[in-house]
């Protein structure tokens, strides 16, 4: 009876795991006076992630705040650097518009004189606040977690109320939302920004790792006569006289030990991806503007890339 030889197939899953919308639950606990900023109280760590890999959804962001700064801030001369530190009106006016764009919100320290006039202006990361439940504290933090204990504790701006031993508030904006946060005007638009990003991912995926194969190679080896180092020159060989010594290889090379006494050549026929994912990629990129009211030709979007 002639033997059976198994033949064993494995599955390599290079998929990863993909970024879920977030849960935007706002909890708080007996043992912290902040209210979390979503269940896992890092919503707006989501929101910076997106914004530094979406292209759309940034050029939006930043084109709209420096259009709202414009050509300059007119003020008082006490108010052309808003702090110490140097920062220019213009600055401090871009910042602020960028968190409004990004979050619906935005925050300033507020820095009293003696005389409890307002002396310094700092617009804070956003993304590093958090509120008391009743709304009169504001946390600070350089990081945020579930459980996070070390912060920055402030009163909530009322100039009325200045604590004499610190002199200073934050001025938490938060808009019209009834929640304890704002949250984005775009968040409609999330899963089109992921599907932009991860559409972009895939073609860089495949530029880089080269796995375009057109053809599948199956030398004979039935003998056994080739050493290893035959097989590697018989392959060199292949690849320099059709692809060159410099260019990646567009076919898979296999060598059959037994039941092949010739060579065979086998055509794939792989579906073309790049125009389905052109094609996600202009839908997300409709979307987002459309979440924003915005007119894609005002952000370096022509009318031929658009189509």
């Amino acid at each position: 009876m002639e033997e059976v030889k198994n033949t064993i197939l494995s599955i390599v899953d290079t998929s990863r795991s993909r970024r879920a919308l977030p849960d935007t639950t706002e909890t708080t606990g007996s043992t912290r006076g902040y209210v979390n900023y979503g269940k896992d109280n890092n919503f707006p760590n989501f929101v910076n992630e997106l914004y530094k890999e979406c292209s759309t959804l940034r050029s939006i962001i930043d084109g709209t705040a420096e259009y709202i700064q414009g050509n300059g801030v007119l003020c008082s001369e006490k108010w052309e650097t808003v702090n110490r530190k140097g920062t220019t009106i213009e600055d401090f006016v871009l910042q602020i518009a960028t968190d409004l764009l990004k979050f619906d919100g935005f925050a300033i320290q507020v820095v009293y004189s003696r005389l409890n006039a307002v002396a310094e202006l700092y617009a804070l990361e956003f993304s590093r606040c958090r509120v008391s439940p009743d709304g009169k504290k504001v946390f600070y933090a350089k990081s945020w977690g579930t459980y996070t204990s070390k912060y920055e504790e402030y009163d909530s701006y009322r100039p009325g109320e200045i604590d004499p031993n610190k002199r200073t508030q934050i001025f938490y904006y938060k808009g019209a939302h009834r929640t304890h946060y704002p949250y984005p005007k775009w968040q409609g638009a999330f899963r089109d920004v992921l599907s932009e990003i991860e559409a972009s991912k895939y073609v860089l995926t495949t530029l880089s790792n080269g796995l375009n194969v057109k053809s599948v190679i199956t030398l004979p080896n039935n003998t056994g006569l080739l050493t290893p180092d035959e097989k590697k020159a018989v392959e060199k060989s292949i690849q320099e006289k059709f692809t060159g010594p410099d260019a990646e290889s567009s076919f898979m090379l296999f060598w059959r030990e037994e039941g092949m006494d010739e060579l065979s050549i086998d055509s794939i026929k792989s579906e073309d991806e790049t125009e389905r994912f052109n094609a996600i990629k202009k839908s997300a990129r409709e979307n987002i503007f459309v979440a924003f009211r915005a007119a894609p030709i005002l952000f370096g979007l022509t009318s031929e890339m658009n189509t």
